[in-house]
């Protein structure tokens, strides 16, 4: 109930208390006028004696004690989730069970939030109606297609790291540090690379959707904080990505980390989620993508290899015939000269 419904809820009841007193002169008949009962005229009338028109109002209906209500501790990790990371609800019970062994219920974190004034998410994060959200797709196995995009900030120590996995295809954005140069060489790989319709980051969303998480939980929190030390940015960093990817929950993975869906996909290679429709076809490649190598015959390999050996046999007797013929002629033409 709003203020606004209180105060016209009190000046009712006040006038119920004046139109006993100075039109009937009647409790009786006034409580059957307005159709109350005595008991509640009287209740009324005792509050405005002692309290006044405010007296009128109706009062909290909160009990006076609740041994089951949640802790002011919890509610001050609820409040510095939602304050600091802008977490919701699904979320911030997903960290509360995880890192605190605490289960507190979705709806009883949302009537927390919403009793603190917390219910509203900044305009960038807020609700969506379902037939405008774009829907969630998981590709067959880890590598199947791979998004990329480009970050410019300083080389990170040991980040030329191989993959767990095999990288099958590239999906990249249109800018110009991916272009024929890129392309190319990534070809060259035996991987193919396709490119997003220009102008349609949403195609490239799991990507840029770990850049808004890099901005609001990361660079965000950096704010008014000087690091002019490249190798303290660094590690700085480097502890992000180590902790995005072992030990933060994620919200489109049922709260399970980036590393514990690959375990979880490796074990088990099945489909699960939509296939993306846009990258059945790429919009374009600069070239056919070329189909997989197939492994070489090993027994045309051995018998290339003998072939080679016997050539290299061939060659060494032909330079020893050779220098041996050079020598008996050096020996003649020195027996001529002495004759």
């Amino acid at each position: 109930m709003t203020d606004r419904e209180r105060a016209r809820l009190a000046s009712r009841r006040l006038a119920i208390i004046r139109h006993a007193r100075e039109v009937s002169g009647n409790v009786s008949q006034t409580c059957r006028y307005y159709g109350i009962t005595r008991q509640s005229y009287y209740v009324w009338l005792r509050r405005y004696l002692e309290k006044g028109v405010p007296g009128l109002a109706d009062r909290s209906r909160r009990p006076h004690r609740s041994p089951q209500a949640t802790s002011t501790e919890i509610v001050g990790k609820i409040v510095h989730l939602r304050q600091t990371y802008h977490f919701g609800p699904q979320k911030i019970a997903m960290y509360l069970r995880r890192y605190h062994e605490l289960v507190v219920s979705v709806s009883g974190i949302w009537r927390i939030l919403r009793r603190l004034g917390l219910s509203r998410l900044p305009a960038s994060q807020r609700y969506v109606p379902f037939h405008k959200r774009w829907q969630r797709y998981e590709k067959p196995e880890p590598g199947h297609q791979v998004q990329l995009d480009v970050k410019f900030i300083a080389p990170l120590k040991g980040s030329r790291q191989k993959l767990p996995f095999r990288v099958e295809r590239i999906q990249t954005d249109n800018g110009s540090e991916l272009a024929a140069a890129f392309h190319w060489h990534v070809q060259d790989l035996g991987i193919e690379h396709v490119y997003i319709k220009p102008r349609t980051p949403r195609l490239n969303g799991k990507v840029e959707r770990s850049h808004r998480i890099d901005a609001e939980e990361f660079y965000r929190l950096l704010d008014g904080v000087v690091v002019d030390n490249a190798k303290l940015f660094t590690t700085k960093l480097q502890e992000w990505e180590d902790y995005y990817s072992f030990q933060r929950p994620h919200g489109a993975l049922g709260g399970q980390t980036p590393y514990e869906r690959l375990r979880s996909k490796t074990k088990d290679p099945g489909v699960s989620g939509h296939r993306q429709l846009h990258t059945c076809r790429p919009y374009r490649t600069l070239s056919e993508p070329r189909s997989p190598r197939k492994p070489p015959d090993m027994r045309l390999v051995d018998l290339l290899l003998g072939h080679y050996q016997e050539l290299e046999q061939l060659m060494e007797r032909t330079s020893h015939d050779t220098s041996i013929d050079g020598e008996a002629e050096k020996r003649s033409q020195r027996a001529s000269v002495m004759v």
